[in-house]
């Protein structure tokens, strides 16, 4: 004789409970993941008055709190000019609102936009280097975690306390250029070169 197997029972529809959302199979997951590792790394910049003090971001902590929005965006314009080089044109340097976070500036004192700067690069290495791997069609878990291992490097971390934001912005930016160029590559428009 064969035995009957019993089918279990399953629970009255008001008893059954609602399926949790998997929120790490949402789209904007990563971003928080990495937006959210950015500020842990930061934990006492973005909610307090302190800074992000480099070595070489000097200590007037409150350079530009006192101007206001119009003023800071007459300091925009590129000067034709050096008035402390003796008429020297000055358009080969660095100048520092070509940066793509400068806008912050606008609102806060130079110190507290050098500590948002930093908190920036960080998100946006972790998610260009996540968003890289995807294009190359790598395990969303995978890419996750090389977004993460990217953006938590040593020598990368250690560049607020030297204060050399561009390198940091630099290195941050690569896994763009290489996303960029492999969907150039891959989909042949220009308009994925010109990034």
């Amino acid at each position: 004789m064969s035995k009957k197997r019993k089918t279990p029972k399953s629970a009255p529809p008001s008893e059954q409970v609602a399926p949790i959302p998997q929120i790490w199979r949402r789209p904007w997951f990563p971003a928080v993941v990495f937006a959210l590792l950015a500020v842990a790394y930061f934990h006492e910049f973005p909610f307090s008055d302190k800074v992000i003090l480099g070595l070489d971001t000097g200590t007037d902590f409150h350079r530009g709190a006192r101007e206001s929005i119009g003023e800071k965006i007459q300091s925009l314009a590129q000067p034709r000019w050096g008035a402390h080089m003796g008429g020297y044109p000055q358009y080969e340097e660095i100048r520092h609102q070509y940066f793509p976070t400068h806008l912050i500036s606008l609102f806060t004192s130079h110190q507290r936009h050098l500590g948002w700067r930093y908190l920036l690069t960080m998100f946006a290495a972790g998610l260009g280097m996540y968003a890289y791997l995807r294009a190359l069609r790598l395990n969303r878990w995978v890419a996750l975690w090389a977004g993460v291992a990217y953006m938590s490097a040593p020598t990368f971390l250690s560049f607020p306390y030297a204060g050399h934001y561009a390198k940091m912005a630099v290195i941050a930016l690569l896994p763009f250029m290489f996303l960029l160029l492999e969907r150039g590559m891959t989909q042949g428009r220009p308009r994925h070169f010109a990034g």
